[in-house]
Formats: C-alpha cells, sequence, structure tokens
C-alpha cells in the first residue's frame, strides 16, 4: 500500500528509542527536557528511515511495477520520490540541530556538534546521490547519528 509499509518500517525503527528510554524511566516519568531529547531523536530516526525506504522504493522501481506494487515511485515516478525523500531527509537533518540551538544541559555539545554534523553532512551527500548508492551510504549517516546521540550524552538520566 502506498507509503503505509515505508511509515510502518520507519515508525518501528524509531520506536526503539521510545520504548527504550520508557523502559529506563523511573516511576516518576521521564523529565520534560529529556523526554524532548528522545522526541528528537525519534523524529529524526523516523524522518530519516523515511527517506531511506523511499530511496529503496526507488532502487526497486522496476520489480515493484512488474508485482503491481502501489509504492510511491510508481505513483508519482521516481524524480518526484526522489524529492519526497529529500524533503524527508532536510527535515531530520534540520530537527538533529536542535539540541545545539537549545543547549541542553545533559549534552556535551562539542562532540554532539562534531558527530551530528558529520552525519548530517554524509545524509546530504546521500540525498543527491543515485537512489541505489544513496540508501547504502544512509546507513553509514545513521551509525554516526547514534554515536552522536550517545557520547553527546543524549541520554535520559534516571
Amino acid at each position: 500500500l502506498l507509503l503505509i509499509s515505508n511509515l510502518s518500517i520507519s515508525y518501528l525503527v524509531a520506536s526503539v528509542f521510545l520504548f527504550g528510554a520508557f523502559s529506563l524511566s523511573s516511576e516518576a516519568g521521564l523529565e520534560i527536557h529529556n523526554m524532548k531529547l528522545v522526541m528528537i531523536l525519534f523524529a529524526c530516526a523516523f524522518l530519516m528511515t523515511l527517506s531511506r525506504e523511499i530511496m529503496k522504493d526507488i532502487e526497486d522501481l522496476e520489480g515493484d511495477s512488474r508485482a503491481y506494487s502501489k509504492t510511491l515511485p510508481i505513483r508519482v515516478g521516481a524524480k518526484n520520490a526522489k524529492i519526497f525523500a529529500i524533503f524527508f531527509g532536510v527535515v531530520a537533518i534540520f530537527i538533529s540541530l536542535i539540541p545545539l540551538v537549545y543547549h541542553y544541559p545533559s549534552i556535551n555539545q562539542t562532540v554532539y556538534a562534531i558527530i551530528i554534523g558529520s552525519a548530517d553532512l554524509v545524509f546530504i551527500t546521500a540525498l543527491t546521490m543515485y537512489a541505489p548508492l544513496s540508501q547504502k551510504v544512509m546507513i553509514l549517516g545513521m551509525i554516526l547519528s547514534l554515536f552522536g546521540f550517545f557520547l553527546g550524552n543524549l541520554k535520559t538520566k534516571i
């Protein structure tokens, strides 16, 4: 179904961070600023995974059309689908910068800025590539992002 599988996969990937944070929280729950950080991580993971899933659909366009699938690239064309993928990726990149703008006290700003900045550059580069290569390069960006969030001490204090 059009975008349903992409949205489902994106949610499932991103929900790992939500459920992980909730499972480690105390009875009082997460502090408000830490919950905001978890939501930032969730949003970035969701949007970048959605972008990658669309890129994968572009890569699989020929096989999906033979199977009569109703993917975004089949419905709107590969070029327009890539515009959607770029949009979701760019929004994720901007969201990843929120902790730098609002100076959350639990984040090591320097470490976070260096690693997330590097990941964002990888994502920007990936979004300009040919779809089969793009979605593979995005994995590198996702790995860097995880290191940025965790080494930048972007985690809940329990």
